[in-house]
């Protein structure tokens, strides 16, 4: 869904947008106002999707990331700016194999994640690595143009015109506004986490007395 196609659904949503059919100026009661309201309502509702019910997945190689090499044991690399959050053993090693077994492995103990942001690891180990993690939605300008993609995936984008319609009537219809918003809660329901694949990994001990592969009895 490009952004002309969400202010237009709410635009209907809100009956802003024709009156018996037809479609009416943007300088007639409150549209022009709602639809100065729309971008940021929108940006607001990708960033509660993509933060919550529907994240979005990146990767990136460590090395095109900003690092500091000046520490005599550690190479510092900055995250990424548009890094939520960095997915559970978000560190991934490349293997060049062709019995497709095993591509890559996920690292854990390798590095450390200091002031939120900094991943230190030792000196001259992040060549190869690769960062998994999720990212922040893109965000629409104050005035985007109308074949301008929404973010993430497309099941989540059917959500935003009731998330926007909702918060642009607030203090116009109390009732419209309660419609609008159960409705958007309850698409939000609906929403599946992205697939996921269970691997194999190396688990540490909880009492301390080693590193076993595969299930613990």
């Amino acid at each position: 869904m490009n952004y002309g196609q969400v202010k237009k659904a709410s635009l209907q949503l809100i009956f802003s947008e024709s009156i018996a059919g037809t479609p009416i100026a943007s300088t007639y009661n409150n549209q022009a106002d709602y639809e100065r309201m729309i971008p940021a309502l929108v940006n607001d509702g990708m960033m509660y999707i993509a933060t919550t019910v529907k994240k979005i997945p990146a990767m990136v190689k460590l090395v095109d990331l900003n690092i500091d090499d000046t520490n005599p044991e550690y190479d510092i690399f900055t995250l990424p700016t548009d890094c939520f959050e960095m997915m559970n053993g978000g560190l991934i090693l490349p293997h060049k194999r062709n019995d497709f077994n095993q591509i890559a492995t996920r690292v854990h103990q390798v590095y450390r994640l200091y002031g939120g942001n900094q991943l230190w690891i030792p000196k001259n180990q992040g060549q190869r690595l690769v960062l998994e993690y999720w990212r922040y939605p893109k965000q629409f300008s104050d005035n985007p143009d109308d074949s301008e993609e929404l973010d993430n995936t497309p099941d989540t984008h059917a959500c935003i015109p009731y998330w926007v319609a909702a918060q642009a009537v607030m203090y116009d219809d109390a009732f419209r506004h309660a419609t609008l918003y159960n409705t958007w809660t309850d698409r939000l329901s609906q929403l599946r986490p992205n697939p996921t694949f269970v691997e194999d990994a190396r688990v540490e001990d909880v009492y301390g007395f080693g590193v076993f592969d595969g299930w613990m009895g």
